[in-house]
This record gives structure tokens, C-alpha cells and sequence, in this order.
């Protein structure tokens, strides 16, 4: 696996505990905007954007490029979550998911029964699965 795409997927993991409050986060300063679009046209022609402020908020949080990225991150570790063996997901909750991290891989070998090697190669498969999901090149 590359290496940009492997530290891609370890940040996306260790701020995964997190995704839902970053995209509660980014859906509520779409809702309330810093600035507010102010019409401009002084003319009597129509503006260049749409009158009905529900319409142009479901659009703006439709297209929203960085709340689309988010939310498919999310879905995609949450279905891997549900999908993966039980001991792939413990390695990875362990070292990923849990705040402080208290644990090196030597410990989660010892609580889980495993070797570190095989530790890793449980984090590597779920690495290549999330890699799979989210299109990124391997």
C-alpha cells in the first residue's frame, strides 16, 4: 500500500470516533452561515442565485463537496465495522478508536492472545478493505 494512501486511511480511523460531531459540525454552518448572501442586483433583472431560502439551503448541503467526503467516510468504516471479523475490529478499536491511546501494539497483542505481527496484519487487511471502499489507490 502507498504510503500517502495508508497515513490517509490511519488519520481517517483515528478521527473516526469523531466523524458524526464533524459532520453535525459543517451541516450546522451551512444551516447558519458566517456571512449571509446579500442581493446585490440593483437592476429589475432576476438575481444569479435561488429566491427560496429552504430550496438554497437543501442545495447547499446537498452539494456541499467537504460534508459529501465526510459522510462517505463514515458509511464506509461504519458498514467495514459491522462487516469485519471481531478480532480486526478489537486490534483496530484498541489502537484507532480508543481515547487516550494506552496501548502500543505489544499490549494489544498481549490482551488479545495474538502476536504483534499478526496484530498488524489484522490492521493491514482492514486498511486494504477501507482502501477498496473508498476507491484510494493501493
Amino acid at each position: 500500500m502507498k504510503q500517502g494512501t495508508f497515513k490517509y486511511i490511519e488519520q481517517l480511523l483515528r478521527d473516526y470516533p469523531e466523524m458524526g460531531a464533524y459532520i453535525a459540525k459543517r451541516e450546522e454552518a451551512l444551516i447558519y452561515p458566517d456571512e449571509l448572501e446579500i442581493d446585490t442586483n440593483i437592476g429589475g433583472g432576476s438575481g444569479g442565485f435561488i429566491s427560496k431560502p429552504t430550496e438554497r439551503l437543501a442545495i447547499t448541503i446537498t452539494e456541499d463537496k467537504r460534508l459529501q467526503e465526510l459522510t462517505r467516510c463514515k458509511r464506509a468504516i461504519d458498514r467495514l465495522v459491522e462487516e469485519a471479523d471481531p478480532i480486526t475490529v478489537g486490534v483496530v478499536q484498541m489502537f484507532y478508536f480508543q481515547r487516550p491511546r494506552l496501548k502500543t501494539w505489544e499490549g494489544i497483542a498481549m490482551d488479545s492472545g495474538l502476536s504483534e505481527r499478526q496484530c498488524r496484519r489484522f490492521r493491514d487487511r482492514f486498511f486494504g478493505m477501507v482502501a477498496d471502499e473508498l476507491g484510494l489507490p493501493i
